[in-house]
């Protein structure tokens, strides 16, 4: 009898700890659950642009009007693409700094007149395309904090300067400045030791820095159509080249140095003003006369294709 007295009064204890248990973590829940949405905001809390809100709403399957955590900005992990095409013409990235765990961000076609300088919290993207974002007219000096970078696109913007901090993107694989404003490369471009296709076309560009000769990955330079007057002297230290595009530019000479550039396969100096046609004894005549085509190569980045142009 003294043992069925102890077991039950043992079974009571049992009991009673399981019941406070259960009722302190449904007491945490809901305090979880009442802070989480005390926390919660309008996505417009958070983007005032209205359009823009919406665009980072269907990331959650949501609208402009619905509620968002901070956290859940924070933690998304993945794209943002739009354009004007879809949900509206965006005018003002403002917030994009919740999305931190971004690693691709496309805004093309649209009427951004300004990257805010919160773009440097995004140290996880990957690829940055602002082509045609027509209105955009400067880079923030912030942009060097994206180390991730490999693909940057700013072609057909109103921007005319590349900022210093340009050098700091050690992974940048592809830059495309064709159609801008820009008449001049910063000397640091030098030290874009990944650097594999640099698009300089259709810009007022005259003079390649020497530093240009120093990136060893370089395989396509595309100068087309633009103002450039020279090829560096050394540009035959950059020995992975396999095409260069100089058609309809302003060179009068072509440097020796392209003899040790042993992968060229295009070298389109048409409609140039060059008066000593030398390099013609320095290159295969299919390389000169332009009739092998070299394949843009896409980048391979977390799976997917992006090209540079």
């Amino acid at each position: 009898m003294k043992f069925y007295k102890t077991l039950s009064f043992a079974l009571a204890i049992v009991m009673i700890f399981l019941f406070c248990s259960c009722n302190k973590q449904n007491t945490q829940t809901a305090e979880k659950t009442k802070t989480s949405a005390q926390n919660s905001k309008l996505f417009t809390d958070f983007f005032p642009d209205k359009s823009f809100a919406e665009e980072v709403a269907a990331l959650f399957n949501k609208h402009y009007n619905d509620t968002v955590t901070k956290d859940e900005l924070e933690n998304y992990k993945g794209k943002l693409e739009f354009s004007s095409s879809q949900l509206g013409i965006v005018e003002n990235l403002e917030g994009i700094h919740y999305l931190k765990n971004l690693t691709v961000l496309t805004c093309c076609k649209n009427n951004v007149t300004v990257l805010p300088d919160e773009i440097g919290s995004l140290t996880n993207l990957k690829v940055l395309d602002l082509g045609k974002c027509f209105y955009l007219k400067e880079l923030p000096e912030s942009i060097g904090n994206l180390k991730k970078l490999e693909v940057l696109k700013l072609f057909f913007t109103e921007i005319d300067t590349l900022p210093k901090s340009i050098a700091l993107l050690k992974n940048l694989k592809a830059l495309s400045i064709s159609c801008t404003k820009i008449t001049a490369l910063p000397g640091a471009i030098g030290f874009l030791n990944n650097l594999q296709y640099l698009c300089l076309s259709d810009t007022k560009i005259k003079i390649l820095p020497e530093d240009l000769s120093n990136l060893k990955n370089l395989k396509i330079l595309n100068c087309r159509d633009s103002y450039v007057e020279n090829l560096p002297e050394n540009i035959g230290n950059a020995k992975n080249l396999q095409s260069i595009d100089m058609f309809n530019c302003r060179l009068s000479s072509v440097p020796e140095s392209v003899k040790n550039l042993k992968k060229l396969k295009y070298f389109n100096v048409y409609d140039n003003k060059i008066t000593n046609e030398n390099y013609k004894n320095w290159l295969s005549k299919d390389v000169y006369e332009c009739k092998n085509d070299v394949e843009s190569s896409p980048i391979i980045i977390d799976g997917e294709e992006y090209f540079y142009n």
